[in-house]
């Protein structure tokens, strides 16, 4: 397996909006674990990322993956979320580098 990048390095935040009311209450908590469970259960049978994290601001629910390149990364993920109906309700944010780096956002 190839060595990952430390997590200062880059990565690919995952943010899924739950809620429009500021707040995530226990139903969308719930839905979310189940996506995250999802992306761990197909990160796990690859190479291309490791899961850090996740955290929740506001209404969105995210997950902050690290890996061999954010470019890979998202485009892995973006087709790992065609599979869990996301589209409209969620965005990459790529970071390429350690917090404060350049960042590219695609919506899914």
């Amino acid at each position: 397996m190839a060595k990952l990048p430390c997590p200062d390095e880059e990565a690919v935040i995952v943010r899924i909006k739950l809620s429009d009311q500021g707040f995530v209450a226990w139903p969308e908590k719930e839905r979310f674990h189940r996506i995250e469970s999802s992306l761990l259960c197909l990160l796990e049978g690859g190479e291309v990322g490791e899961y850090g994290s996740h955290d929740f601001e506001g209404g969105d629910g995210l997950l902050f993956i690290y890996g061999l390149g954010a470019d890979a990364l998202g485009e892995f993920l973006t087709q790992a979320a065609r599979g869990l109906d996301l589209e409209g309700h969620a965005s990459l944010v790529k970071r390429y580098g350690g917090p404060g780096a350049r960042e590219e956002t695609v919506n899914l």
